[in-house]
C-alpha cells in the first residue's frame, strides 16, 4: 500500500510539474507544449474520457492478474472520487470557473496517477 501512495504521490508531482516546465513558469520552452483543451469545458471532457479509459485499464489489469483484488477495489474507489471531482466542477461551471478549473485539475491528476500506476504494473491499453 505504501508503494501504491508513493506512486500516486509521484504521479501527481509529475502531472503538475510536467505543464509548469511547458508552459514556461519553470523556464520550460512553450513552443513545444501539445495544444490544450481550451476552456474548462473541453477539459472536462477530456477528463471524462480520461477517467472511462482508467477504468477500462482497471479492468484489463485485473483480468490479467496485473493486481490484486484489494488493490483494484482501491484503485476504483480512487476513480470513483475522482469521478465526483469532474461531477463536482461541471456544477461549479457557472458559478465559479476558477474553481471548476482547480478541481478539475486535482480529479485530472488523480486520474493519471491510477492509469500510470496501471501502465507501471503491466496493464495495457
Amino acid at each position: 500500500m505504501k508503494r501504491l501512495f508513493a506512486t500516486i504521490v509521484a504521479a501527481f508531482a509529475l502531472a503538475l510539474a510536467g505543464p509548469l516546465a511547458l508552459s514556461g513558469c519553470a523556464g520550460g520552452i512553450s513552443g513545444i507544449v501539445a495544444p490544450t483543451p481550451a476552456g474548462v469545458n473541453a477539459k472536462v471532457g477530456v477528463a471524462l474520457s480520461t477517467v472511462t479509459e482508467a477504468r477500462e485499464l482497471l479492468t484489463i489489469a485485473v483480468n490479467a492478474d496485473k493486481v490484486s483484488a484489494a488493490d483494484a477495489t482501491n484503485l476504483r474507489e480512487q476513480l470513483n472520487t475522482a469521478r465526483a471531482g469532474i461531477d463536482t466542477a461541471q456544477a461549479l461551471l457557472k458559478t465559479s470557473p476558477a474553481d471548476a478549473d482547480a478541481r478539475l485539475a486535482v480529479a485530472s491528476a488523480a486520474i493519471t496517477a491510477v492509469r500510470n500506476y496501471l501502465v507501471t504494473k503491466g496493464a495495457k491499453p
